[in-house]
């Protein structure tokens, strides 16, 4: 019965997407050499077979080592990327994700399916794909992606997890549902996705401003969280903090953790239900990119800006007073905003 509404729900949605192109006018093309690589196009049975062996590789991909050969930009991991989404640079890849935010660019994908599947909190042990459906320039999917948390054993679990709990009521395993649909271009490869995780919530409780600000500020050695630290130079100068903030103390990186604490006590914890917000929920998601991505640094921290670095004619990061990077500061991800059209621009 559930498939059945799945089945159901997707082909409502897939003949609507196909009805609106139809009423504005806009019908989608059959696939054609002609076609620019950011136009998306009707496939025959046979692209369409090959696309969901598209969608169904990507949720394979999260598990083992992938996420980290895909993040490390080894070989092996630009093969795979390569092989799912279209990576040409003329081609802005778009990509959304209820409640968690946009992930526009390929980077963007990068970081949303592999990055995140790198937290040292949690692990992602099995990804089932439920049902795919493919029709004209789309794959619709259905899928459960079980987590266990670090130090945990999930060996004797069956999936999916649900909701696991120890004998104290503490949440040790859970599975995510994600619903959505994948666009795809004359290569067969992905061009924009817009998804839904439909229990958020079922992740385990946002981690205490304790854990949070050891993990962005101090190194393995003083946080005993493994590939820690490494934002400290966003969090120990009083000009990275909001205007009016009581900055205190000196530029180390104990009196940046300090300060870190303090400023947590002036944001709001947040739910996993609006991810994308000034709190400390968003906080911990784009803290787990932190080691691989610097602007995640300015994304987590405490003005939770959009940051990339000044570069001189050499290309190297223009340094301030203090010898530190200096940066673009642009609208950000951890910051308080209005969706405005989140939820109504076309994908």
């Amino acid at each position: 019965m559930k498939r059945n509404m799945f089945y159901f729900a997707c082909s409502a949605l897939l003949l609507l997407t196909a009805n609106s192109y139809a009423v504005s006018g806009n019908a989608i093309p059959k696939c054609k050499s002609s076609l620019s690589l950011s136009q998306a196009c009707k496939g025959n049975s046979a692209a369409q077979k090959k696309r969901k062996k598209v969608v169904a590789r990507l949720y394979s991909s999260l598990l083992g080592t992938m996420p980290q050969q895909v993040m490390s930009h080894t070989p092996e991991g630009e093969k795979l990327v390569k092989s799912i989404f279209e990576t040409n640079t003329a081609v802005t890849l778009k990509g959304r994700v209820t409640p968690v935010g946009k992930y526009d660019g390929i980077l963007g994908a990068e970081e949303y399916f592999w990055g995140l599947a790198l937290s040292v909190f949690s692990k992602a042990t099995n990804a089932t794909v439920k049902s795919l459906i493919a029709s004209d320039d789309k794959v619709a999917v259905e899928v459960n992606i079980d987590f266990c948390l670090a130090g945990k054993d999930c060996s004797h679990m069956t999936s999916p997890y649900g909701e696991v709990k120890d004998e104290n009521g503490q949440l040790i395993a859970y599975t995510l549902t994600q619903t959505g649909l994948y666009t795809f271009n004359k290569k067969d490869h992905i061009i924009k996705y817009d998804l839904n995780i439909l229990n958020m919530g079922a992740i385990a409780p946002p981690l205490p401003k304790e854990a949070i600000c050891a993990y962005l500020i101090l190194p393995p050695e003083y946080s005993q969280i493994p590939n820690s630290g490494h934002c400290s130079h966003f969090w120990n100068r009083q000009n990275q903090y909001p205007e009016g903030y009581n900055y205190v103390g000196g530029q180390d990186m104990f009196s940046a953790y300090n300060n870190c604490l303090q400023f947590m006590d002036t944001v709001p914890v947040g739910t996993w239900y609006r991810a994308n917000s000034n709190s400390h929920v968003c906080r911990q998601l784009h803290m787990i990119l932190t080691p691989y991505r610097d602007m995640h640094c300015g994304h987590s921290g405490p003005k939770g800006l959009d940051v990339h670095p000044i570069l001189d004619s050499n290309g190297n990061p223009v340094l301030d007073a203090d010898g530190y990077p200096t940066y673009h500061e642009m609208d950000g991800k951890c910051v308080d905003f209005s969706y405005g059209t989140y939820y109504t621009e076309g994908f």
